[in-house]
């Protein structure tokens, strides 16, 4: 998992630590953060700790990238939900079927857990045949060894560590281009 550490002058400012807990990517294209924020400061010369669960809800269009790892996530949800057209196939022919892989929409993922039991929870949904749309949640999918271990954690947990670091990104102001500056792109150099 990835995690920023801002480490100014103890005496001017406090030690930061932002480490993500919940990534929800809302249907208009912003997204939602929760992370969990540490401070260190010094008071009296001794160092005191505070910690708490913050908020980001996001109004600005997500980076490119973000949406890209998001699409990534599809084959896991549908293989870590066990949905038939996961069965018998690797992840990589799954996520090469255009046409099965669209029908899988990752909404969110929550890290989980600490140390040894550090997992992620995927949610997202199946749209049927019928064209309703089906709730997939997934169970905790841990990152430690064990004999029910799902098959693709290392792929998953590089995606969510890639994923932590767009959400730390979009904290920090990376967002979508603006599509009013790309018209000026296509004008001719004057001479």
């Amino acid at each position: 998992m990835t995690v920023i550490t801002v480490t100014p002058p103890a005496e001017i400012t406090p030690e930061l630590t932002r480490k993500i807990k919940e990534v929800k990517l809302k249907r208009n294209g912003c997204a939602t953060v929760i992370y969990e924020q540490t401070k260190i400061q010094m008071r009296d010369g001794q160092p005191v700790e505070t910690s708490g669960l913050v908020p980001y809800n996001g109004h600005n269009l997500v980076h490119p990238d973000f949406v890209h790892g998001f699409e990534m996530l599809r084959g896991h949800l549908a293989f870590i939900s066990e949905s038939r057209e996961a069965v018998g196939i690797t992840l990589q022919e799954l996520d090469e079927d255009e046409d099965t892989i669209k029908l899988f929409r990752v909404h969110s993922f929550k890290v989980n857990g600490y140390e040894e039991v550090d997992g992620v929870i995927l949610q997202g949904d199946k749209r049927l045949q019928s064209g309703d749309v089906m709730d997939l949640p997934c169970p905790l999918v841990k990152w430690v060894e064990d004999v029910n271990r799902y098959p693709f954690a290392d792929e998953l947990s590089a995606l969510v560590d890639h994923l932590t670091t767009e959400a730390l990104s979009y904290l920090d102001g990376k967002i979508a281009p603006s599509a009013q500056l790309d018209i000026f792109e296509d004008e001719p150099e004057e001479e």
